[in-house]
């Protein structure tokens, strides 16, 4: 009940100010609506702005100063539009859809000892278009990039 009270007053903040509303859908049943957060970062302030999804997908961010906001997703990957505007005393509105997305795990040793190389950068670079990954390998030596588009297969994994 008090959830509902605080959207209800989030929604009605948003009405009166600057804010940003929308809706995330997804038909993979990988991707979990209801809880997960959302964050909307600044192009020029990099200020960052965050709340949970309702269950049906929608969210209210209420008050936000105005600018350009490019969008992250903790459940998957946000497929366009890229950047949100929010005006001045507006509502910016965004409609989302979401997949799952891939990952690749790998290990990365000295081929000569097969010791570990800790503190190497791995990059998933895709061959066509789309959302690679980058991290940095652990001191096990393995590493995991996740949210990868795994509509256009396959990726160029290289480690430097």
């Amino acid at each position: 009940m008090e959830e509902l009270i605080w959207m209800e007053i989030d929604r009605a903040t948003a009405a009166v100010g600057t804010s940003i509303v929308g809706w995330i859908n997804s038909a993979d049943l990988a991707v979990t609506l209801g809880g997960a957060t959302i964050r909307a970062v600044n192009t020029i302030s990099n200020e960052v702005y965050s709340t949970s999804l309702n269950v049906d997908g929608s969210f209210v961010i209420p008050e936000v100063v105005a600018g350009e906001f490019r969008f992250s997703f903790d459940n998957g990957l946000l497929v366009s539009p890229d950047l949100v505007t929010a005006r001045d005393g507006e509502s910016g509105v965004v409609d989302f859809d979401a997949i799952a997305g891939g990952s690749i795990t790998g290990t990365v040793t000295y081929s000569s000892t097969d010791t570990p190389i800790a503190g190497a950068s791995v990059v998933a670079v895709p061959l066509v278009g789309d959302v690679g990954g980058a991290t940095t390998v652990d001191t096990n030596g393995t590493y995991r990039i996740e949210w990868l588009v795994t509509r256009h297969p396959p990726l160029d994994a290289r480690s430097r």
